[in-house]
């Protein structure tokens, strides 16, 4: 009886878990599934079968400019973790092993600073960026993500290393080790688990941050938070770019005029988005390819509709075969 009862409540609490496991992973599913849809699939509401397109894929890789914001985000996530780890694993040994009566305070007012709105230090930085020539830099903005996980990188780290015995770093030191060697070849790799986790942890913190990201950078170091975040500039090359006397030109969203009756281009919509008080369209334009295109207010389109546009040519941003603005 005792094994009937056993053997069900597994059955019970195996249930439960994949249950709850499901609903977990269900938005990352759902994700998944939205992707392999056209971008009218997406916005007509909840459904779990797709076409199965990778237009979306095909669409970010070639007219998004993904794979710069995605390097940017890849180099200032892993840059900015190890850097916070060089500075946290010497501080959080000193607090471990060689406290001292304010290490307690030093803890604390560390993880207060975490506790303060960031829009309330947004001037002061980004007057110290602009200065020093850091704005829309990876190096600063690494710096940046660096000094702002700081405080939990160390915490972690704190928690871990407490949990070593210092008589093997006294043993360790009897033995001629020096501080260097102490920390490099003992402690470190008995608490390679407490690290690794928090090397992973700090690389969700960077790669998620978007309050810094969209502030501190436009093109050069927009990372994807920065890129998802804001419609992004249009990019038109090639023999509709000649009028401007460049290989490449940009023209931003809200710099493209709207028509129904003239224009410079003639293009399909694909998508009419309505966010806040602007519409948001996207435009097939034959021989420029998809711009993505803002009016101000409702603007009456639908799937399928014709519309001209007229870029603003005191808003042109001109690039060379290098991608290089000319001025």
């Amino acid at each position: 009886m005792a094994r009937a009862v056993s053997t069900r409540r597994m059955a019970v609490a195996t249930a439960a878990a994949w249950i709850i496991a499901l609903i977990i992973f269900f938005p990352i599913l759902y994700t998944v599934i939205t992707s392999l849809k056209t971008e009218t699939e997406a916005i007509k509401g909840f459904n779990l079968i797709p076409s199965f397109t990778l237009e979306s894929y095909v669409s970010v890789q070639t007219q998004s400019g993904y794979l710069k914001p995605f390097m940017n985000s890849v180099i200032i996530a892993v840059g900015s973790t190890i850097l916070a780890l060089f500075v946290a694993i010497p501080a959080a040994w000193s607090m471990a092993f060689s406290p001292t009566k304010r290490t307690k305070d030093i803890l604390m007012w560390m993880l207060s600073t975490k506790m303060m709105p960031a829009v309330a230090v947004l001037v002061p930085i980004y007057l110290i960026f602009r200065d020093f020539g850091l704005l829309d830099t990876r190096i600063g903005l690494t710096v940046m993500l660096t000094l702002i996980n700081l405080p939990i990188v160390v915490w972690m780290l704190y928690t871990y290393f407490r949990e070593i015995p210092g008589e093997i770093l006294e043993a360790a030191r009897m033995d001629g080790a020096s501080l260097f060697d102490e920390i490099v070849h003992v402690l470190t790799p008995m608490a390679v688990p407490g690290i690794a986790s928090t090397l992973l942890l700090n690389i969700i913190l960077a790669w998620n941050e978007s309050f810094w990201t969209i502030r501190l950078t436009t093109t050069n170091a927009a990372p994807l938070t920065a890129f998802i975040a804001s419609p992004r500039m249009n990019f038109v090359k090639g023999e509709s770019a000649r009028p401007w006397n460049a290989p490449t030109v940009g023209i931003r969203p809200e710099h493209i005029r709207l028509s129904k009756d003239a224009g410079t281009w003639k293009g399909v919509v694909g998508v009419a988005e309505h966010l806040g008080s602007d519409t948001f369209l996207h435009v097939n334009v034959e021989g420029v390819g998809m711009l993505t295109v803002r009016a101000d207010g409702d603007f009456p389109v639908t799937h399928g509709d014709i519309v001209h546009l007229t870029p603003d040519d005191g808003r042109i941003h001109r690039f060379d075969e290098s991608d290089k603005a000319i001025r």
